[in-house]
C-alpha cells in the first residue's frame, strides 16, 4: 500500500513540473494605470502597408494596427512608464497611423521620430509637415511669404539664413540631404517611397499637372511610409549641405511649380543662402539623443523608485552628459582687409567618457590650430587658437567652424563666425553716366565714398564743363549701419554744349590712394537724334551689305536743313535722305577695301545743319574689321 502511494506522489509530482499551467505574471503597471496610457496613445489602423524595402529587415515599426502599447523613456534612474514621469505629459506623444512616434511640440509643430536605419545611423526628428505660414508667424512675429491666402500653406520666399535664425530662436535645426533622402525614401532603391509606379506621384504630390499653378495646404495629399507629408512637391525644402557655388546650400523635393521629373526623391538643386524664391519651404529636424525613448508591449520590468524625479520635457536626457563647444559664436563687427583677427574656442568634454575628435573643417579665410590629441577623456577640456584672414574678402561674412566627434549626441559642434570686412576706401559707383540730358536742365549725379580712417580727399574733374561738390557725413549703404565718409555731387554746367562727353572724375584720398571714375553725358539741343552712338560691328572686305541708319529730326517739327554729313572714315558711304522738312534719314554703308588692316576702327558723323542754335553735331563711330 505504501509503494502504491509513493508511486501517486511522484505520478503528481511529474505531471505538476511538466503539465501544470504556468501563472501569468502581474505587469509592472498597476491596471489603472495601464489602461490611461492606453486611452492617452489612440491607435489608428495604417494607411497603406509599408514595403519590405522600405525599412530593415531588422528593424520593425513600434506598433502593428490595433497593438497595445505603453510608452517607456529610458531615464537616468531606470526605465519608466510615461505617467511616472513629472515632467512629460502622454499627451504630447502618440503614434501615427503608420506606427511610428509623434510628438507634438508646444510651438504647434508636431514631429515624426525617424528610427535608424542602414542609411541613417542615428534616429532623429522631424517635423511632419512642411512649416506653415502660422507656425513661422508665431516664432518669428512675422510672414514673408508672397502667397499668404491661408495660414495653413507652407511659408515660402525664406532664404536659407532666415530658416537658421528661426530654428536656432525655437532650438530646432535644417535636417542634412542624408536626413532628408531617408526620411524621403527610406531604405528602398525605388524610385518614389511607394516604389517605382510615376503615377501614383499624383495622390502623393503636388506639382504643375495638378496643382492648378496654386500653393496648396499642408497634409492634403498621402503620406509616405514613415508618415510624412508633401516630402514632394508643393515646396522645395532647404537642407543643411553647401553648394558647389560659394554661399550656396542644397535645396530638395521640387514644388508646385515644377514638372513631375523633378519631384523625386533624388532631385537636388543649390541656391545663395540669401535667395528668396517663391516655391522654396522648410521643415524642420531636432536630435534625438542616445537614450531610446521606445514602444513595447506588456513590459516585464519592475517598478522602480525615483530618487529625482527631474527630467528634461524634450526627452533627450544624456546619461553621460555632453561636449560643448565654447563660446559658440565669434561676432568680429567691423574689420580691415588689413588685419588678420584671433581667438580661442574650448572644447569640453562633459561626459563620463573619451570622446574623440574626427575632423575638424575650417571655414574659408579661417585657420585651426591642430589639437595636441584627437582624444578627450571625461571632464577634460582643450583650447584651439583660431584665426581669421580678411584679405580679398568684402562685405558680410558668415562662416562655419564644424567640428565632428565620435559621440552620439554631440556629432557635430559648429563655431560660428561673423562680421563685415571693410576695405580701406569704398566708393560706391564704378562709372557715372548721365546718358541724355536737355542742355540747360538740372541733372545731379552722387556717389559715397567709405574709409575707415578719418582720410582728406581731393577731387578733380577732366571735363571742363561739369561741377562738383563734396560733403563729409556718415554715409550708409556699404555695410549695416553707417560709416565715416563723403558724399561727392556732380552735375553739368547750364551752357555744356551739345554732344557727347566723356572724361574722368579724379578721387585722391591721401597721396597715395588714387581712383578715376569714368564720367559719360549726352547734352541734347533742339536737334534730336534717334542715335547717339553707332556701333558699326565686325566688317570685312567681303560684305558689301553692311548699313546703317539714323533719323534726324527737330523739335515741335520746326522745319531745318542738312547742310552736310560727313566721317573721317574713308570706306564709309552716306546717303541723306528727306522725310518731311523737319525730319530726316541718314543711311551708311561700309565698303573697305581688301588692302585694310584687321583691327579696330573708330570715327566721327559729323552733321552740319541750319539751325541757329545746333549748327553741329557729332556722333562717335566704332567697328571692328577681319579681312
Amino acid at each position: 500500500m505504501k509503494k502504491i502511494l509513493a508511486i501517486l506522489l511522484l505520478l503528481a509530482l511529474l505531471f505538476a513540473v511538466f503539465f501544470w499551467p504556468e501563472k501569468k505574471q502581474s505587469s509592472i503597471v498597476p491596471k489603472a494605470k495601464e489602461s490611461k496610457i492606453k486611452q492617452a496613445l489612440p491607435l489608428k489602423k495604417t494607411q497603406e502597408p509599408v514595403q519590405k524595402s522600405f525599412l530593415d529587415e531588422s528593424l520593425k515599426q513600434f506598433t502593428k494596427a490595433k497593438s497595445e502599447v505603453i510608452l517607456l523613456c529610458e531615464a537616468r534612474y531606470g526605465r519608466e512608464t510615461m505617467e511616472r514621469l513629472p515632467d512629460i505629459k502622454d499627451k504630447a506623444y502618440s503614434v501615427n497611423s503608420q506606427g511610428f512616434l509623434e510628438y507634438a511640440h508646444p510651438n504647434g509643430i508636431i514631429f515624426i521620430l525617424v528610427p535608424q536605419g542602414k542609411a541613417q545611423k542615428n534616429p532623429f526628428w522631424l517635423s511632419k509637415y512642411e512649416i506653415t505660414q502660422r507656425q513661422w508667424q508665431k516664432i518669428m512675429g512675422k510672414n514673408p511669404a508672397q502667397n499668404r491666402r491661408k495660414a495653413d500653406l507652407p511659408v515660402e520666399s525664406i532664404s536659407w539664413q532666415e530658416l537658421q535664425d528661426f530654428c536656432q530662436k525655437a532650438g530646432f535645426r535644417i535636417p542634412s540631404c542624408e536626413e532628408w533622402e531617408y526620411a524621403c525614401l527610406g531604405n528602398s532603391p525605388s524610385k518614389f517611397p511607394w516604389g517605382d509606379d510615376a503615377e501614383k506621384l499624383s495622390s502623393h504630390a503636388w506639382f504643375d499637372k495638378n496643382s492648378g499653378g496654386s500653393l496648396q495646404e499642408v497634409g492634403k495629399q498621402a503620406c509616405n511610409p514613415f508618415g510624412f507629408y508633401d516630402m514632394l512637391g508643393n515646396v522645395c525644402e532647404w537642407c543643411a549641405d553647401k553648394g558647389n557655388a560659394p554661399d550656396s546650400r542644397i535645396f530638395r523635393g521640387g514644388s508646385y511649380k515644377h514638372a513631375s521629373l523633378y519631384c523625386t526623391p533624388r532631385y537636388s538643386k543649390e541656391a545663395s543662402e540669401t535667395t528668396q524664391i517663391g516655391y522654396i519651404g522648410a521643415r524642420v529636424a531636432m536630435d534625438f539623443g542616445e537614450k531610446t525613448l521606445e514602444l513595447v508591449k506588456n513590459p516585464q520590468e519592475k517598478e522602480r523608485d525615483l530618487t529625482n524625479p527631474s527630467l528634461p520635457k524634450n526627452l533627450s536626457l544624456e546619461e553621460n552628459g555632453s561636449v560643448i563647444i565654447e563660446p559658440s559664436h565669434w561676432n568680429m563687427g567691423n574689420i580691415s582687409q588689413e588685419k588678420t583677427l584671433h581667438t580661442k574656442v574650448s572644447i569640453k568634454n562633459q561626459t563620463k567618457k573619451e570622446i574623440h575628435l574626427l575632423e575638424i573643417r575650417s571655414a574659408c579665410g579661417c585657420v585651426v590650430s591642430k589639437p595636441q590629441s584627437n582624444s578627450l577623456a571625461s571632464g577634460q577640456e582643450i583650447a584651439l587658437d583660431v584665426s581669421f584672414n580678411p584679405a580679398g574678402r568684402r562685405g558680410y561674412q558668415r562662416q562655419e567652424l564644424r567640428i565632428i566627434t565620435d559621440h552620439g549626441k554631440n556629432k557635430l559642434l559648429v563655431f560660428l563666425i561673423e562680421g563685415s570686412v571693410l576695405l580701406s576706401d569704398i566708393i560706391s559707383e564704378k562709372q557715372i553716366n548721365f546718358g541724355e540730358f536737355r542742355q540747360g536742365s538740372r541733372i545731379q549725379r552722387t556717389l559715397k565714398i567709405a574709409a575707415k580712417e578719418n582720410k582728406n580727399i581731393e577731387i578733380q574733374c577732366t571735363l571742363p564743363y561739369f561741377i562738383w561738390n563734396t560733403k563729409k557725413t556718415m554715409v550708409e549703404g556699404f555695410y549695416p549701419g553707417k560709416q565715416r565718409g563723403w558724399e561727392v555731387s556732380i552735375s553739368p554746367k547750364e551752357d555744356i554744349p551739345f554732344g557727347r562727353h566723356q572724361g574722368f572724375l579724379e578721387i585722391s584720398i591721401n597721396p597715395k590712394e588714387k581712383h578715376r571714375i569714368p564720367v559719360f553725358a549726352y547734352a541734347t539741343g533742339p536737334i534730336v537724334l534717334s542715335r547717339n552712338y553707332i556701333s558699326l560691328g565686325t566688317t570685312s572686305s567681303k560684305r558689301k551689305d553692311a548699313s546703317f541708319s539714323l533719323e534726324v529730326s527737330s523739335e515741335n517739327q520746326k522745319p531745318f536743313a542738312l547742310n552736310s554729313v560727313s566721317s573721317d572714315i574713308s570706306f564709309l558711304v552716306i546717303e541723306t535722305k528727306p522725310i518731311t522738312d523737319s525730319r530726316y534719314a541718314i543711311v551708311l554703308k561700309l565698303q573697305p577695301p581688301q588692302e585694310t588692316k584687321q583691327g579696330e576702327f573708330r570715327g566721327i558723323l559729323k552733321i552740319e545743319t541750319s539751325h541757329p542754335i545746333q549748327p553741329l553735331i557729332e556722333i562717335p563711330l566704332q567697328g571692328f574689321f577681319l579681312p
